[in-house]
């Protein structure tokens, strides 16, 4: 069953980004929607907590933190609803900057200094579907810890090469001429994903790749 729906997702997203909207790209749209709004609210707190504990913050200090961590929550939300995700990741990463900018405004030289090291500590942020598509990557293939670290830059690559794609189709309604350059580029990228894994989990991706085959000579 996991080989089947990590199959359908390795397609490239086209079936998933059906929808421009992209909360819409997988199941239910208010669903994923609501799921994405309480991870976003449980990572703020979780954030400002940290915060709390590892810059032993004064109640004035901590006050302006949360509201720095809340306008940064605001900003997800609006990233959400771009089209694409050059776009949602530049916001994003927008939104971080400005959101230290604030908290470094409220600290002390030593708190300072902590909290640079809270910020080289940070990993890059993923696109939602990058996230997801590592998670089942991980489930199915076993993925170590270095592993998901690469999948993440090479599939976020992926995704924005495959979105222009899936818009030009959708906006002319040529889905069935994309399918050869939605093709080229999953190859490309097959070849990048096969190279980072050993013999075994390269056997289990490449029946991964020959069922995305068949599912699409099936269309």
């Amino acid at each position: 069953m996991l080989r089947s729906v990590l199959a359908l997702l390795l397609i490239g997203t086209l079936t998933a980004c059906a929808s421009s909207r992209p909360d819409q790209r997988e199941g239910d749209p208010t669903r994923l929607g609501a799921e994405a709004d309480s991870l976003v609210s449980a990572a703020r707190v979780d954030e400002a907590a940290m915060l709390d504990e590892r810059l032993d913050l004064t109640d004035d200090q901590e006050q302006s933190v949360r509201l720095a961590l809340e306008a940064y929550r605001d900003a997800l939300a609006t990233a959400r609803g771009l089209p694409d995700v050059r776009s949602r990741s530049a916001l994003r990463e927008r939104a971080r900057v400005e959101t230290d900018a604030r908290i470094l405004a409220t600290l002390t030289g030593t708190q300072r200094e902590t909290f640079e090291t809270i910020r080289s500590e940070r990993e890059t942020e993923l696109d939602p579907l990058v996230r997801r598509q590592i998670a089942f990557l991980t489930r199915v293939l076993l993925l170590t810890d270095e592993q998901q670290t690469a999948f993440g830059p090479l599939l976020t690559r992926r995704l924005e090469d495959l979105e222009p794609i899936q818009a030009q189709a959708r906006r002319e309604g040529t889905r069935g001429n994309a399918q050869e350059e939605i093709q080229r580029v999953q190859e490309q990228y097959d070849a990048e994903i096969l190279a980072l894994l050993t013999a075994e989990q390269a056997e289990e991706y490449q029946e991964l790749v020959e069922d995305r085959g068949r599912r699409r000579g099936r269309r």
